[in-house]
């Protein structure tokens, strides 16, 4: 990973990815919540209407925070219709005066108030201090030294300078038999140490083990340049971090054969969109089941689902994921939508869901636990409702959603991987039956394009076609031709093209279409012809004879023919 300049970072300073504070139209923001004495963090505060009358008081920040650099922008636009909308920010610099916890107070302007935002600040440790003596090195930190396969391991990295450097370049964070995730953009920000002043460089990540033994977290190296004026050629600087060990256990023999979750907190529950206890047979009612975590990633989560019950149906839709980060690593949802159908009346019970997860914080086995209440179902479902056979699909208790022992035998844990789908959650069938209605339609329409396309090619480049001045005789002559041939091989589609090469040569400018054609014909036969014709290629008629088109043709002279005074039919008659 590059880090392309000291601006650039400086810019990233003001990202605030880490934590929002809302309140109506005004909002605060910070971003870290977490830091070191000495530290610096940046605040922003925002107002959605540009036209805000002064600035927000921030006498109160100065109690527990040493406040500078301050700036404030405006951002407007003009919306046709709408006027003019915008915003004004307002950006400082703020570096914590005590540790332990502070608060960023609350702020008023204009009658709206921000919420007050909590900050965290940790005492320097021993070696961090030792360090500071130098003009560049690495400080790094994981929160534990021990874990669990799977299990969420805390990696901070810091890059401290006091030096004017630039070409700022870390290597890529990589660890063997693990899958690293990073929990946001690389920070800059500034520290004092004994009135000593330092630029900081700072990378989060959450690494998840997935073998037992020994992980390694190799030495990350930094390299950067110092110039003594901007013309100068950089005197090249390094610097790199201490390989850090974790000792990693498989899961404990006593947890059961399930799906392996070593979390701080594993939650689970349900939310219904209408009242389970007063139901009608055939009428569908929604139920959503969330399972959340604190420590592992959304593709970490077990399957969910319902467990069959006789005179119900169950229609899944496929399962959201979540993951939010922060500087407490990973927390992630799954989300569940299942339609439910009473299939008869009486009274129903779903059985509970039962998730057995590992306690990462005080080393224990737990459980999460759903139930549901009962469901009452009045009426009867009208014969024509009636399934045709009883719900197929047997849902596994949460105990058959593990691996087999013989898969234990032969892999540690399940790696951690992104999914969307898994086995047991499927989609309902009406959602599948759309998605294959839309698909035919689509190819029907493609399939008319296409055949327009080709006619319209056909008559473009026609050796046969003659314009302008030519020989209108031969041109019409060379189209009856074609038609003759057309219609021996029973192909409409080249029939029309004919047709309308006769057209255009027997009326220089005819742009029309077959139905204008046979308006011109003034033949009532050959009109119904034509239309059931274009009919038949646009797929509203199942049946097209066009011999007697052939024969008009042939013998047609401009106002011989005879003249029908009865209407015709429409080309896509109604449907009754």
């Amino acid at each position: 990973m590059v880090i392309r300049s000291l601006k650039y970072w400086m810019g990233l300073g003001f990202c605030f990815l880490s934590l929002f504070s809302w309140a109506g139209n005004f909002q605060a923001q910070v971003d870290r919540t977490v830091v070191t004495e000495g530290d610096s963090l940046n605040l922003m505060l925002r107002f959605s209407d540009f036209q805000v009358p002064g600035d927000p008081d921030i006498s109160a920040l100065t109690q527990d925070f040493e406040v500078s650099s301050p700036s404030k922008s405006s951002q407007f636009q003009t919306v046709l219709g709408q006027g003019s909308q915008g915003s004004v920010e307002w950006r400082y610099s703020l570096t914590p005066k005590r540790m332990g916890i502070l608060t960023i107070p609350s702020f008023e302007l204009n009658g709206e108030r921000s919420e007050p935002i909590s900050i965290k600040v940790k005492p320097m440790s021993k070696e961090l201090k030792d360090k500071l003596s130098q003009s560049l090195f690495f400080d790094v930190d994981i929160d534990k030294n021990s874990a669990f396969v799977q299990e969420q391991i805390l990696y901070t990295e810091r890059i401290y300078f006091s030096l004017a450097l630039t070409n700022h370049q870390l290597s890529p964070f990589e660890v063997e038999n693990a899958v690293v995730e990073p929990l946001d953009e690389a920070k800059l920000f500034q520290t004092r140490y004994q009135g000593r002043d330092y630029q900081v460089i700072e990378r989060r990540f959450a690494i998840f083990p997935q073998t037992s033994g020994t992980l390694v977290i190799p030495s990350q190296s930094y390299r950067g340049e110092v110039r003594s004026d901007y013309f100068s050629r950089g005197r090249a600087m390094s610097a790199h971090s201490e390989t850090l060990e974790v000792s990693i256990d498989s899961r404990p023999s006593n947890y059961p054969q399930v799906a392996w979750l070593p979390a701080k907190l594993v939650s689970l529950a349900a939310q219904w969109e209408g009242d389970p206890s007063q139901l009608t047979a055939g009428e569908p009612i929604t139920l959503s089941l969330i399972l959340s975590a604190e420590g592992l990633s959304s593709a970490q989560l077990p399957v969910l689902d319902l467990v069959k019950v006789k005179g119900l149906k169950y229609y899944r839709e496929p399962p959201k994921l979540e993951d939010e980060k922060d500087h407490q690593g990973l927390r992630s949802t799954k989300v569940l939508k299942i339609a439910i159908i009473p299939t008869e009346s009486g009274e129903h019970q779903i059985p509970a869901i039962r998730i057995p997860w590992y306690s990462t914080v005080d080393n224990s086995l737990k459980e999460a636990t759903l139930s549901f209440p009962l469901l009452k179902v009045e009426g009867q479902l009208s014969n024509h409702l009636q399934p045709n056979q009883p719900t197929t699909s047997t849902v596994p208790q949460p105990q058959d959603q593990s691996e087999t022992s013989a898969q234990k035998a032969a892999t540690d844990v399940h790696p951690v991987q992104a999914t969307s789908t898994q086995q047991g959650e499927t989609p309902a069938y009406w959602l599948w039956g759309l998605i294959g209605l839309l698909i035919l339609s689509n190819l029907v329409t493609l399939a008319l394009w296409i055949s327009e396309k080709r006619r319209a090619l056909h008559i473009n480049t026609s050796p046969n076609r003659m314009t302008g001045s030519g020989n209108t005789s031969a041109t019409k002559q060379l189209a009856i031709e074609r038609l003759k041939k057309a219609l021996q091989q029973q192909q409409p589609d080249e029939v029309r093209s004919a047709c309308l090469d006769w057209a255009r040569a027997q009326w220089p400018g005819f742009q029309g279409g077959i139905s204008e054609m046979g308006n011109r014909l003034n033949h009532r036969e050959a009109q119904l012809a034509l239309l059931g014709l274009d009919a038949f290629l646009f797929g509203k008629g199942d049946q097209w004879d066009a011999a007697v088109v052939l024969n008009v043709l042939s013998h047609y002279s401009e106002g011989t023919l005879r003249q029908s005074k009865e209407p015709l039919p429409d080309l896509y008659p109604k449907a009754s």
